[in-house]
């Protein structure tokens, strides 16, 4: 499985690690999305695809930003409530509107 991800965010880079710290490392093939030779491997060309964080999973399916989060807390055992949270029906709505916020407004974060 492999998660792509900018590599020059600041953001991105704690939260990755914060998720590999959590126990994800050996499940998950953590990759930069400047990793060109990598993606080139991967045979991923679409650039859009690497303006947020990207799961491609060992099932051949994509998922990106928000739906990343759930998919990753999903992996983590110790995380049942934030697993039951983020699976309520409204939670999507307010799952993608906040990531599609601060994955704009990210630069000036980081």
């Amino acid at each position: 499985m492999n998660l792509i991800y900018d590599g020059k965010c600041k953001i991105c880079k704690k939260t990755v690690k914060l998720f590999q710290k959590l126990g994800l490392k050996e499940k998950i093939n953590f990759i930069t999305s400047e990793n060109k030779a990598e993606l080139k491997r991967m045979n991923i060309q679409n650039k859009e695809l690497l303006k947020e964080y990207v799961i491609l999973t060992n099932e051949k399916k994509t998922l990106k930003g928000f739906y990343v989060f759930r998919f990753l807390i999903d992996l983590i055992p110790s995380f049942i409530f934030f697993q039951f949270l983020f699976h309520l029906p409204f939670i999507n709505l307010i799952g993608e509107k906040t990531y599609n916020f601060v994955s704009k407004t990210r630069k000036c974060m980081s």
